[in-house]
């Protein structure tokens, strides 16, 4: 699947590299996609219309659309049992009006908002066990969200202790969940 401006996805077949449909939906420019773990739903984030749209990943069918946010969407995931999605956005360049919500399909995906009124957040990453969601920061900061209790776990520093001098774009858990890889705007 490949992200493009105009509200539109491209679904390819990877093996092939053929272009298998479109899917449209979004009134602006999609910034990331995320799959499923059983690869039947897509999640896509629009930083223009605020929405958090799901796909059927065969037809291209719009399933579902989760509004909420208040400011530009930047990253989507799935938790590694597809029971939730977590989406996080903000302006760039603010202090405060960053947010990360959680949306619970087994509660007829009610949304939950973790953090709010935080620095603009770049990228998501739940742990293999689905307990923690790493929450990367535009200041620099990475946030380890404890699931079960709903409640921060730990902040990993920023410039100030020599982590990363730019925003935190990307994150990945290994897949035993003990290590954490960061990339930063700071190219490191």
């Amino acid at each position: 699947m490949a992200a493009c401006a105009q509200g539109a996805d491209r679904i390819w077949d990877a093996t092939l590299g053929e272009h298998l449909f479109d899917i449209r939906g979004h009134n602006g420019s999609v910034f990331q996609v995320a799959f499923s773990p059983d690869g039947r739903r897509l999640a896509t984030v629009c930083w223009d219309d605020k929405e958090v749209k799901l796909w059927d990943a065969q037809t291209g069918r719009e399933v579902f659309t989760f509004r909420g946010h208040s400011r530009p969407l930047w990253c989507v995931a799935f938790s590694p049992d597809g029971r939730l999605v977590a989406s996080g956005g903000g302006e760039f360049g603010y202090r405060l009006g960053g947010e990360v919500k959680l949306w619970d399909r087994t509660a007829g995906w009610h949304m939950t908002t973790l953090m709010e009124n935080t620095g603009t957040i770049n990228a998501l990453a739940f742990s293999p066990d689905g307990a923690t969601l790493a929450i990367g920061k535009d200041d620099d900061t990475v946030v380890l969200w404890n699931l079960d209790h709903s409640r921060e776990r730990a902040t990993l520093p920023g410039r100030l202790e020599g982590f990363h001098s730019e925003g935190v774009l990307c994150l990945a858990f290994s897949p035993d969940g003990k290590l954490l890889v960061t990339g930063g705007a700071d190219r490191t």
